[in-house]
């Protein structure tokens, strides 16, 4: 059996009942394919998916930032824009996700959607809520600075809204957000989604299902091999 945890956004665990510290992720075209690849293993493969918070733009204004300016800048121009959006469309296509950047409503800052996914954490609903509300994003064009629209998106997954409004009106997980993003600093961990499998080997990227599977597999192997 595998255990294994995310650094910057995603864990998996191959050891549904074994416990012990997670580590770091956040909003990434990549991150929602790999989540979902990893959802869809679960399938056939016992594991506990689990969510740790990681932002790649930790600087974010705490009122975001308005979408295409921002990703205009970040690509080099709209050309580039367009191309990385054509392509992310196009792969994604793939895994049966539909990336719509064109109704993408802001580039927001996430420390309350990561917050909301915690707390889902605790329900036993984190993989449905977190895909809600990427889902939500880059699909439907949802404000994720807009709290009413987390608490939709959040009950879409499985929280409940009265659950998810007094965790917005706290400052509840806030400390394991920032935690969480010290930590990957100090791993170097730069881009999502980063899996690391029995807290040793890591899986960077979103890898294809096999690839996965496969290391999965290896570090079975590798365990059985050292356990007495």
């Amino acid at each position: 059996r595998v255990d294994s945890r995310d650094i910057t956004s995603t864990s998996i665990v191959d050891q549904p009942h074994e416990t012990g510290k997670s580590r770091p992720a956040r909003f990434s075209d990549a991150l929602y394919i790999g989540l979902k690849r990893i959802d869809d293993l679960t399938r056939d493969e016992a594991l506990d998916v689990r969510w740790i918070p990681f932002q790649l733009r930790p600087d974010m204004p705490e009122e975001g930032a308005e979408w295409k300016p921002y990703a205009t800048e970040k690509f080099g121009g709209e050309q580039n824009m367009r191309r990385a959006f054509e392509h992310v469309e196009q792969y994604a296509c793939d895994d049966d996700l539909c990336f719509r950047f064109d109704v993408v409503a802001s580039a927001p800052n996430t420390v309350d959607a990561h917050r909301v996914i915690l707390l889902a954490g605790e329900r036993g609903v984190q993989t449905s809520v977190a895909l809600s509300v990427m889902k939500g994003y880059f699909e439907e064009g949802a404000d994720l600075r807009d709290p009413a629209t987390l608490v939709a998106l959040a009950e879409r997954g499985g929280l409940t809204p009265d659950d998810t409004r007094a965790l917005l009106a706290s400052e509840r997980f806030r400390a394991d957000v920032d935690e969480a993003q010290r930590a990957a600093a100090q791993a170097g961990v730069q881009g999502v989604p980063f899996y690391v499998l029995a807290e040793q080997y890591a899986v960077n990227g979103a890898q294809p299902k096999s690839a996965m599977l496969q290391a999965l597999r290896w570090v079975r192997e590798q365990r059985a091999a050292f356990t007495p």
